[in-house]
């Protein structure tokens, strides 16, 4: 499952790369840790766009690694969800002895 995040990944960094590239000419890697700088990268819908959906496929991963994973062995903590705020709460509750709805 890493692998694929990493793909994921990779292929959404190119085509970042590949749209601030139709936008700007000549960007370099780096210029593109910063599009702030870049007016045209920071108002283009498009690019900023693309640069949220790298943003969540790395978030994504860095959930996914973080619980744990061992192949395609699901988390325990996945198997408890329920779907309910009150068994969100509870999950929660379960998982970290300083969470206190009531506080």
């Amino acid at each position: 499952m890493e692998k694929i995040f990493n793909e994921l990944i990779e292929l959404q960094r190119i085509k970042i790369k590949t749209c601030a590239a139709s936008i700007i000419p000549n960007l370099t890697d780096d210029d593109l840790l910063q599009p702030n700088d870049f007016p045209a990268l920071e108002n283009n819908p498009y690019f900023r766009y693309n640069e949220g959906v790298l943003e969540g496929l790395m978030t994504a991963r860095m959930a996914y690694l973080a619980q744990g994973f061992q192949g395609d062995k699901k988390p325990e903590l996945f198997g408890k969800m329920k779907g309910s705020i009150q068994d969100s709460e509870d999950l929660i509750a379960s998982t970290n002895a300083e969470w206190d709805v009531n506080n």
